[in-house]
């Protein structure tokens, strides 16, 4: 067992480490965050924690590149905990972005709610079982899957499009709602439907190859822009914390030592007492920054403030029987955008002022 001893003293700073960021989890402002990042750190740690028989018995040429990826993944645990701590602390991009990975607009849950969205619809008769892009492009990729046949853009026949199937209806109006909607985190999804050229550069037919990477290209650019569909009950609770029906009681205390916990720590308490001593009365602006990019107090109308940028970012869907087809509800944006005055303006503020918003010259015969 030449090698045990550096592994057992990794184990160790791991092991710290994945308490501290536990300890990180209790204190975030919001309940969903807090069961979110909970399960996330524990389900990460777990996915690189090797077996009783792997620790015993690991082959020697596997020890560095064991030992690096250990460090690699120490670093990132790192970075998710300066990130929990500066978003308990109140700082606007981090706390933003656990929001962000909490409610599926980023990070793994939106690939998990993108999951339930790319479910297809039961078919209609036997014939469909096959994809008509998968038969016309010779394929059976499955994201080929999700589209119709090419329809011509125009008369001339010099473009197609390719639409999103019906048996994935509602993937298709949750694109057609956030593109007309005109919303997105980051750049906008350019077109509902995938642009195919009938020929290439040298007005040949398209190859079957470079159609498929378009569709492919396609498909990856929307699916990184689209915003997947809340649950209902999810999407209703947002809303009420946004619009400040539900109230937000998610603020933690952070806890404190007990009175006897230092007294068998003689060392602990000497550098405590230190440290108050020599403590300024205002704190640094390398302690606790200033200016715009202060950490916020976690009150209610601030928080009631971020819900409203994430409730923006969300969706619902439902199905409308008397149209037969699925509604898309967005997150209301009028709160967010600055509106024009609803009442006129006195005249008496533009006297003198022509159409242009030039001081009238007065006339030489008066």
């Amino acid at each position: 067992m030449p090698r045990s001893l550096p592994y057992s003293t990794s184990s160790r700073q791991l092991l710290h480490l994945f308490r501290a960021l536990l300890r990180e989890t209790t204190y975030l402002p919001d309940p969903n965050a807090r069961d979110f990042f909970r399960h996330h750190v524990v389900r990460r740690f777990k996915a690189y924690q090797p077996s009783p028989s792997r620790r015993q018995h690991r082959p020697t040429a596997n020890i560095k590149w064991q030992d690096e990826r250990a460090r690699s993944m120490r670093r990132t645990a790192i970075k998710g905990l300066n990130l929990l701590k500066r978003a308990n602390q109140g700082e606007l991009p981090p706390l933003e972005k656990v929001l962000m990975f909490t409610y599926g607009r980023l990070g793994p849950r939106k690939y998990t709610l993108l999951n339930h969205l790319l479910k297809p619809e039961p078919l209609v008769s036997a014939h469909d079982e096959v994809a008509p892009l998968q038969k016309l492009y010779h394929s059976p990729w499955r994201l080929l899957a999700l589209f119709d046949r090419p329809v011509p853009a125009d008369t001339s026949t010099s473009k197609f499009n390719i639409d999103i199937s019906d048996r994935h209806s509602r993937l298709r109006a949750v694109v057609r709602a956030q593109q007309g909607s005109r919303i997105s985190w980051g750049r906008e999804i350019k077109s509902t439907e995938v642009p195919m050229p009938a020929t290439n550069a040298w007005q040949r037919p398209m190859p079957v190859k470079r159609a498929r990477n378009i569709v492919r290209r396609w498909y990856a650019e929307t699916m990184t822009r689209l915003m997947p569909p809340l649950p209902a009950d999810e999407w209703a609770h947002l809303k009420g914390l946004a619009t400040g029906i539900s109230k937000w009681n998610g603020f933690v205390p952070r806890r404190s030592r007990q009175e006897g916990e230092d007294d068998h720590d003689t060392e602990g308490a000497l550098q405590s007492m230190i440290n108050e001593a020599l403590a300024l009365p205002t704190p640094s602006k390398a302690v606790k920054p200033r200016g715009i990019h202060r950490p916020h107090n976690l009150t209610p109308k601030f928080m009631q403030r971020m819900y409203k940028k994430i409730f923006a970012l969300c969706c619902k869907t439902e199905w409308n029987d008397e149209f037969d087809k699925w509604d898309v509800s967005w997150g209301d944006l009028r709160t967010l955008r600055s509106t024009q005055p609803s009442t006129p303006a006195d005249p008496s503020l533009f006297e003198g002022v022509d159409e242009k918003g030039k001081l009238a010259t007065p006339s030489l015969l008066q």
